[in-house]
């Protein structure tokens, strides 16, 4: 079967997204995690330079019911701006953005966008929601890392900018087993 292109017309396949209409001209990480991947996203972050070029969106799974000083610890290890997001936040490189308890964050039109959860939900979701709106606004510059967690929460959303051609990463258990040996022998 042939397929005629008419003039000026752009063939759009699976494999070739269509143009993205609010480009971020930088690379933005989401990074999930549940409140035991804390130390491990301390090391992560500690290990990136200030002026790198990359955005860090931070979801992690914390209590709704007690507000959360993460910022404040991530803030005193880390040389980039931390920032909790509770409302509309355009996104700049060279900070790290945090989720505030009990929202979901998503990004559109180059903002952080911030939605009560739905707390009906029997399982949490909120990695998923941001890594698939991560992988839809900046495709093939969305990059996922997991460090932490029990449930399958960021696996639709890793499949989505794999889908994109994104960049993911997942903490396994010899790394999680050789980052804590190397710690205590460096302490």
């Amino acid at each position: 079967m042939t397929i005629k292109k008419q003039p000026g017309a752009q063939l759009i396949s699976s494999s070739n997204s269509l143009p993205n209409p609010h480009p971020i001209e930088f690379p933005i990480v989401g990074i999930g995690a549940s409140a035991g991947g804390i130390q491990a996203l301390m090391r992560l972050l500690q290990g990136m330079p200030a002026d790198g070029g990359m955005a860090f969106v931070v979801v992690l799974h914390i209590s709704p019911n007690y507000a959360s000083h993460v910022d404040e610890v991530l803030q005193r290890s880390v040389t980039m701006p931390v920032v909790q997001v509770f409302d509309t936040t355009p996104i700049e490189k060279n900070t790290v953005y945090l989720i505030s308890p009990a929202n979901d964050l998503w990004l559109s039109e180059g903002c952080l966008r911030v939605t009560p959860s739905d707390q009906s939900r029997r399982r949490p979701v909120a990695i998923d929601l941001f890594f698939r709106s991560l992988a839809d606004a900046h495709r093939a510059r969305a990059i996922s890392i997991i460090l932490s967690g029990m449930g399958s929460d960021g696996a639709m959303g890793i499949a989505r900018i794999k889908e994109q051609n994104g960049i993911n990463s997942c903490r396994t258990r010899w790394m999680r087993n050789t980052m804590t040996h190397d710690h205590r022998n460096r302490t």
